[in-house]
């Protein structure tokens, strides 16, 4: 089957103003913050909230893939990166959970999507995140004794001294 350009949207069941009240619903009582930006939508949210959030988005608005995760070090703190996909209604979606920097933990959401199995476990390995309630974080890349977190803004790499 060959899919045209935009014709996946043409089976919206619901216009993007649509889908904003209904975010603004189902996350009624939540902090967040949702923002438009290249036409994608995002909900900026703190880490604490993140399982409670997809489970929504999940359950009620039938957010039933999640594309990718991915993290992002900000020196002060670190964002968590859920890109989430709606088959029934055609839409994406991008939740960005901010964590501690010097704490970073977050609820993995394992439960919810269990694909994103890898994905944590490798924010986890490069970042040093960790995905709390995830049942299997060991290392996917770096050999065992491997310090730091690659991916961290500061990981300084080892010097080798011959």
């Amino acid at each position: 089957m060959t899919v045209k350009p935009g014709e996946l949207y043409q089976n919206r069941t619901f216009s993007k103003d649509e889908l904003t009240q209904a975010l603004h619903r189902v996350l009624d009582g939540l902090p967040y913050t949702l923002e438009e930006k290249v036409g994608e939508l995002f909900i900026l949210i703190d880490g604490p909230i993140v399982l409670e959030v997809c489970r929504r988005l999940n359950q009620e608005l039938k957010f039933d893939y999640l594309k990718g995760l991915t993290a992002a070090d900000y020196n002060d703190y670190l964002e968590v990166i859920y890109c989430l996909y709606s088959f029934d209604n055609a839409y994406s979606l991008i939740v960005k959970a901010k964590i501690d920097a010097l704490d970073p933990r977050v609820d993995s959401v394992i439960s919810i999507w269990t694909g994103v199995d890898l994905q944590e476990r490798e924010a986890a390995e490069m970042y040093g995140i960790d995905f709390v309630g995830h049942p299997n974080l060991k290392k996917l890349l770096l050999e065992e004794g491997f310090e730091g977190f690659p991916l961290r803004k500061s990981f300084q790499l080892p010097v080798d001294e011959k």
